[in-house]
């Protein structure tokens, strides 16, 4: 076998046990993420588009992890207030067997979700909206202790 085959089949072969190595933790907030607390029977988050320069734009939530105190199941509420944008119909969305329930509200200016924080857990979950300019999802967090 030619040495230049050798070194790429070596290659091709640790390439794939690196691909099946288990993963790490599972993901968390990054450091420096704003927190808001929830204490209460219902939490508010407003949410934005902030555009650079009208094409460059990003959703904007008032913060990026929602900490829900250990005993309280709230009503967790999202409310755009940038014009012209709208939340799709999975406009907030939790992964499959998290503990919200989430419907559209109010002609998509709103969304609400239920959190029945059976048990505690980091959940993130993705914030889409639809409007001009386009702008990509978001993955927040929210944080039942």
């Amino acid at each position: 076998m030619a040495p230049r085959t050798l070194c790429f089949a070596m290659a091709a072969c640790l390439i794939g046990a690196c691909a099946q190595m288990p993963g790490g933790p599972p993901p968390s907030p990054p450091p420096g993420a704003r927190i808001v607390k929830c204490d209460t029977p219902t939490c508010a988050v407003k949410v934005s588009i902030k555009c650079e320069a009208y094409i460059f734009c990003k959703i904007d939530p008032d913060n990026d992890v929602i900490q829900v105190g250990r005993g309280n199941s709230p009503q967790l509420t999202w409310e755009i207030t940038t014009s012209g944008y709208t939340f799709t119909d999975s406009g907030i969305a939790f992964p499959a067997g998290s503990p919200f329930t989430c419907n559209r509200a109010e002609g998509g200016r709103r969304f609400m979700c239920n959190d029945r924080h059976s048990e505690p857990g980091t959940y993130k979950y993705t914030i889409t909206v639809m409007g001009f300019p386009f702008v990509l999802p978001k993955d927040p967090w929210v944080d039942n202790q």
